[in-house]
C-alpha cells in the first residue's frame, strides 16, 4: 500500500484497525520478549501496546507514518518531539520512543538493538508485493537473537480485497519458516471478510 492510503485513513476517520485498549495477544504471549530490552512495534498507529510494553519493563519503540495517529499517541502518553533522527522525527517519553516516518527507511543503526518485534497486523496491512522487503528489513532489525510475535488474519482472498490482506499458513511459513503457530481463533473482522481466522505466531 502507498503511504498516502494510511495517512488518508486517519484523516477520514477510517480507523477500524485501532483498538481502544491493549491488544489481548500481547499480555497473552508477550512473555516471549523476556523482562527487559527494547521491543519494536512497526506501523504502530496510536496503539496502547507501547504503554503496556513499557509497564512490563521494556523500552517500547514504535514507528508511524500518520501525523494524526502520532499526535493522538503523543498526547495520551506524554511524548514530546525531540528532534530529527535520520529521516525521521523522534518523539520521546518515559520508556517510549516513536519515530514518525516510513518504515522502509529504517535501518538497524537508526533503530538500535532490540529484544523483539510485536507485529500486530502490520504485515497484513501491506500489499503482498511489499511483504518480502518488509520481512527482510524485520530480520535485519531483529538480528540473531531477537524474537518475533506475529498477529495475522486469514480469509478467502478471492472473495474480497485487502487491506487487511490474507496470510495463510503456507505464506507465513515461506516468510518466517522458523515461526510456530501458538493460537488460532475466529477473527473479529467486518462481514465481507468472513469466514476469517486470526493466527498468532512466535519465533523461538
Amino acid at each position: 500500500m502507498k503511504p498516502e492510503f494510511w495517512i488518508n485513513a486517519w484523516e477520514t476517520g477510517r480507523r477500524g484497525f485501532h483498538m481502544s485498549e491493549v491488544h489481548p495477544d500481547l499480555p497473552a504471549h508477550g512473555a516471549l520478549f523476556g523482562g527487559e530490552g527494547a521491543v519494536f512495534v512497526p506501523l504502530c498507529g496510536a496503539t496502547h501496546d507501547l504503554a503496556w510494553l513499557r509497564d512490563q519493563g521494556h523500552h517500547a519503540v514504535g514507528i508511524e507514518l500518520s501525523p494524526l495517529a502520532l499526535a493522538e499517541l503523543a498526547e495520551r502518553e506524554g511524548l514530546e518531539e525531540s528532534g530529527r533522527h535520520g529521516p525521521f522525527t523522534k518523539f520521546e517519553g518515559p520508556g517510549i520512543t516513536v519515530l514518525q516516518g516510513d518504515y522502509f527507511h529504517l535501518t538497524p543503526a537508526l533503530l538500535g538493538p532490540i529484544a523483539g518485534i510485536w507485529d500486530r497486523a502490520a504485515l497484513v496491512a501491506l500489499h503482498p508485493d511489499q511483504r518480502a522487503d518488509y520481512v527482510a528489513l524485520q530480520r535485519a532489525l531483529l538480528g540473531d537473537r531477537g524474537r518475533l510475535l506475529l498477529n495475522v488474519f486469514a480469509y478467502d482472498q478471492a472473495l474480497t480485497d485487502g487491506p487487511p490482506w490474507s496470510l495463510d499458513t503456507d505464506v507465513v511459513a515461506a516468510l518466517w519458516p522458523e515461526a510456530q503457530l501458538v493460537e488460532e481463533r475466529p477473527a473479529e473482522l467486518p462481514p465481507h471478510f468472513q469466514p476469517a481466522v486470526t493466527r498468532v505466531y512466535r519465533t523461538r
